[in-house]
């Protein structure tokens, strides 16, 4: 190997340890958060909130954080990975994530769950700086807002016309729910870079309250309010007595394990993405779901076991396969279930009579009003499970 070789090869080396070192879960160095750049910044107690949790560490070798450097792709499928537990893998082939690179574990996961994307000619662009309407893009199917009618946001920012069309139904999506925001001068600078301080605190608009060791959350008795969306993304995890303003999200983190739900009132939706063929254990007669919908990446079907006499709810949105397990009653706990046709194929149910009605999603999208059992190939009848 000749000198500029070796010298170029050192460069990497010490690059690669350095982004290990910021991503890396806080040592002895910045396990207190005191970072030195940190001082009067706009986001200081985001980062040091995060940091605290253990979800990011500084730089070890000069303390910093670096809050205003613009943040790459792989950097922030770290990031996204580490807050939403995600653990499934699949097979990669790209040129530009070679084996024994410090993301490589980190973008294969992002491939499992599908919220990766690669480029036309193939490659995934691990270093490069994430745009905003990249960013959105990944956000939108973290967050499974495919199917969510939205109206158009985007033409009331001035410069619209730059965003990719690629990216505008995501961007869209992301803008409407809170997740991303415009600017001041009523501009949404889509191929703006976004910095590490910027992406914690989109990460933490979408997470929210992060539960992700395996314990009980939430008083004994009255009920608290969570003024934010919900996020767990482990399995083992017991959520009682609140009120979450917010949407609560069950990743795929939790995968085949079960997650408890005890008086849980949420006003926005919850979003079942995790258990397997374990349960999601609901029960509590102030339990209220909001919008339901269950939506795996990586579980062909998921169980829901209810024990109440009735689970308040809007329509339940079953995009993947999942049995409705309740206990003890024959009345009918949801009032309306729609079936994705693509995934309903794997759905069940203890008893017809649990559900008011039952609808499928045509290929149009659209609603075919009330099925009978005899037609819902893809529902099991009375007393089949």
């Amino acid at each position: 190997m000749n000198r500029d070789m070796r010298k170029a090869t050192s460069i990497v080396m010490i690059l690669g340890l350095l982004l290990m070192t910021f991503f890396s879960v806080p040592n002895a160095v910045t396990a207190a958060p005191n970072f030195r750049d940190l001082d009067k910044h706009w986001a200081g107690g985001y980062i040091l909130n995060w940091a605290d949790q253990g979800l990011v560490a500084g730089y070890a070798e000069d303390n910093t954080f670096r809050p205003d450097n613009p943040i790459t792709k792989a950097e922030f499928i770290v990031l996204v990975n580490r807050v939403m537990g995600y653990k499934d893998v699949t097979a990669i082939d790209f040129p530009d994530v070679p084996a024994g690179s410090w993301f490589r574990g980190d973008v294969v996961k992002s491939q499992a769950i599908g919220y990766s994307h690669a480029y036309a000619d193939g490659t995934f662009g691990p270093n490069k700086p994430l745009s905003r309407e990249e960013a959105a893009v990944m956000i939108y199917r973290i967050m499974k807002l495919e199917y969510t009618e939205v109206e158009d946001v985007l033409s009331a920012f001035k410069d619209a016309k730059q965003i990719d069309p690629v990216y505008r139904v995501a961007l869209n999506s992301v803008v409407a729910a809170g997740y991303l925001r415009g600017y001041p001068d009523q501009t949404v600078r889509p191929k703006q870079t976004t910095t590490r301080a910027e992406m914690i605190i989109i990460l933490d608009r979408i997470a929210g309250v992060k539960y992700r060791f395996a314990k009980t959350f939430g008083p004994e008795t009255e009920q608290e309010t969570v003024k934010t969306n919900v996020t767990v993304s482990k399995p083992g995890i017991t959520l009682q007595n609140m009120i979450i303003e917010g949407d609560l999200h069950l990743t795929e983190g939790i995968g085949d394990g079960d997650c408890y739900l005890h008086n849980i009132t949420v006003k926005g939706r919850t979003l079942i993405a995790g258990g397997g063929t374990s349960s999601i254990h609901v029960s509590g007669a102030l339990t209220s779901l909001g919008q339901l919908e269950v939506n795996s990446a990586t579980r062909d079907l998921i169980r829901i076991a209810l024990d109440a006499e009735q689970i308040a709810a809007d329509d339940v949105m079953l995009r993947t396969g999942a049995i409705i397990d309740a206990q003890d009653t024959n009345d009918p706990v949801f009032n309306n279930i729609v079936i994705d046709p693509g995934t309903g194929r794997r759905t069940d149910t203890q008893q017809f009579s649990l559900v008011t009605s039952v609808s499928l999603l045509s290929t149009a999208s659209q609603m075919v009003p009330e099925p009978t059992c005899s037609s819902l190939i893809p529902l099991r009848c009375p007393n089949s499970l």
